[in-house]
This record gives structure tokens, sequence and C-alpha cells, in this order.
């Protein structure tokens, strides 16, 4: 993914001519550096901006620095539809039809939580009864679908500018919990609002949680848990991390489809939710706290 985009780099990418861009970027409709030379230099978050505003299609997606040739956009997805079509991609193996369909639907305005909690929520409820149905061919569907989402949430992840300066949120699944996808979708939700947000994957210890958010001052901790293998062992390393999180300001999110099997008592700082759209308000939610010092 480029950090800047010429102007003509940006108008082939959205079909207009140069000169428009270069209008709209002296009307302050798009923020424009400008190189030592005096040369325009529009940055992809400025340019992704644009586009999910305005309602613009990119037509050439490589000129953004994106994969594929398809277009995305604003009237290329719609979300009554996506539903169907994900799971029509994720059934055939299509993975540069999934990765065009999600950039469409985030390009088209839609936030990342909206598309994780509808489109492949639902289809990754249909795809996991393929399992009890299907034997190992239901276990092949579903396992490659899985590698096909991870690979378009990376692509859109990339597009995704993260702020220099900005709260801190770090979080991974949960100890024994292998699955990547949803830990994925967390971090890329979370710097969509502009978090400074760092994703540690599978199988996090408890420990790593603490200790990065201690060093690097992260306000929001999140734990994504889709699979336990000891509830009661988890339940009470969560109790202990909130013991030691104490009145640092962090607060603790923990999700998934296995979180009902731990039973956690309410404690300040911790919150328990069943959607990305959950997640995201509650982290908003922090950033609005002051910090302790």
């Amino acid at each position: 993914m480029k950090d800047l985009l010429s102007p003509k780099e940006f108008a082939e990418a959205i079909g207009v001519s140069q000169s428009s861009i270069k209008r709209w970027a002296d009307e302050g409709r798009i923020e424009a550096a400008r190189t030592a030379g005096g040369h325009r230099r529009i940055p992809i978050a400025e340019a992704v901006r644009f586009v999910r505003e305005t309602g613009a299609s990119v037509i050439q997606p490589q000129a953004l620095g994106l994969p594929g040739s398809s277009r995305i956009g604003r009237g290329v997805a719609r979300l009554d539809t996506a539903t169907d079509e994900l799971e029509a991609h994720l059934r055939s193996g299509s993975a540069s039809a999934c990765r065009g369909l999600v950039l469409s639907l985030y390009f088209s305005g839609l936030e990342i939580a909206e598309i994780a909690d509808g489109p492949v929520r639902v289809c990754f409820q249909r795809l996991g009864s393929l399992f009890e149905h299907k034997g190992d061919e239901g276990i092949f569907v579903e396992h490659r679908a899985t590698q096909i989402c991870l690979q378009a949430f990376h692509t859109l992840r990339s597009v995704i500018t993260e702020p220099t300066e900005g709260p801190m949120a770090i979080g991974g699944a949960a100890p024994g919990d292998p699955y990547q996808l949803p830990t994925l979708i967390a971090s890329t939700a979370l710097a969509s609002i502009g978090f400074r947000a760092i994703n540690l994957g599978p199988d996090t210890p408890l420990s790593t949680l603490e200790e990065a958010a201690r060093r690097h001052g992260a306000r929001v901790l999140w734990m994504s848990i889709s699979a336990v293998e000891d509830p009661e062992g988890l339940r009470d390393s969560v109790d202990s991390l909130m013991d030691s999180l104490g009145e640092s300001g962090t607060g603790l999110a923990i999700g998934g489809r296995a979180v009902g099997q731990i039973s956690l008592r309410p404690r300040p700082g911790l919150f328990v939710g069943r959607s990305m759209s959950e997640l995201v308000a509650f982290a908003r939610g922090i950033v609005t706290l002051p910090a302790s010092s």
C-alpha cells in the first residue's frame, strides 16, 4: 500500500481527470501536501476518506496499491445482498472476489464493525453448520473460507492509516485459542476509529497483555474468545489481570462466540460484549475518560 499518491495516480484510481483532483485540492475538498518541488501529494488515508464520503468508485485499485482489477466502492456492493454474495465467494473459494466485496463495502461508507457483525458473522454461522452435515468437506470449506477472509481483512487493514499520535489498543485471542480472524478484525475496527492498534494474534498469554499495557500505556486491551480450554482458569486469570490493571485507566474488552463459557464477575473497567460494534463503542467511551497518571 502506498503512503502518498500523486494527483495523476488518484485520478486514475477513481476515473476522473487529473485537473479535477488538483481543483478539488485547491478548493480544500481533498487535503494535499506539497513536496519540496511544489508537487501535490495526497495521503492514502485522505484518498480513502474522500472515496468513502463522496461515493466515488475505485475503478483502478492498482493505482492505490491494492491487488486486483475489479471495481470497488459504492454501487458495487450493497449491504442487503452482501451476505449471500460473500457466502457464494467463500464457498467457491474465490479469494479475489471476497477481497473485492469486503473492500467495496468499506469504500461505500460502511464501518468495519458493520461488515463484521453483518455479512461476515452470518456467513461463518452458515459455513459452521457444514461441519455438522458434511464432515471433512465442510471442514475444508470453512477453513479455506477463514484463510480467504484473513487475506481480505489484511488488505482492508492496509488501507487504514493509523495516527502517529493517539490512544493505544492492544489485544489478541485468549490463551489456547487458535483463531486468527476475530482478533484481526478487532484490530482493524479499532484502527479505523483512530487507535494505534496492535494485534498479537492467537493464543496470547494474559501476562503478555498485562506487560504490553504497562509498557505502551494502552487505553484498551481486547481479548477474543472463540475457544476455551480451561474456563475456570481463564476466569481466574482475567480476575488477576484486572487486579493488576487496577486504576490505570486501561479497559479490558472481552468478546467472542465462547465468551459465555466463562463466568466473569463484573469489575470496573471490564467489558464483556458480543459484537464488534460493542467493542468500538466501549473503546470510544474509554478514551473520553482521563488516563490515570
